[in-house]
């Protein structure tokens, strides 16, 4: 018996560490993602919302991209992990399909852990698998 308490109470750690994982970056963007506040999914992505005067323009001008191809897809449908890739305990990679009518996207996030808390270092975007996975490998 009590051995499968240990065994329950194990898979509930796991299942509550997971969700918090990478202070719920990937959980919290999928979420506004599905809820369509695309701007709140790419401002999270770029450490929350500035006032356009502490915005430079390249910054300006990649985000914009990004909510462009969010919003180009048509109506979203779901999305999946489908591989996380960590270089010891405070890197990773992690690439995910989102289910759009017109085709699907897939968005790969580079995540950094500094002292405390992680932060986006950079993400990739593509609507063809194989040409993400090309980029992903001279990126990392």
């Amino acid at each position: 018996m009590n051995k499968i308490l240990l065994v329950i109470g194990m898979l509930f750690s796991l299942c509550a560490t997971g969700s918090e994982q990478y202070d719920g970056i990937p959980d919290k963007f999928m979420g506004l993602v599905e809820k369509g506040d695309h701007i709140s999914a790419v401002d999270l992505i770029f450490g929350g919302a500035k006032g356009p005067e502490k915005i430079d323009a390249e910054t300006k001008f990649v985000k914009e991209q990004l909510l462009g191809v969010l919003g180009n897809f048509g109506k979203y449908y779901f999305h999946e992990k489908i591989s996380e890739e960590k270089v010891g305990s405070r890197y990773a990679r992690l690439t995910y399909i989102i289910g759009y009518k017109e085709k699907p996207l897939f968005i790969s996030f580079v995540l950094y852990k500094n002292e405390k808390t992680w932060r986006v270092r950079s993400y990739t975007t593509n609507s063809n698998y194989k040409a993400l996975v090309k980029s992903n490998n001279e990126t990392l």
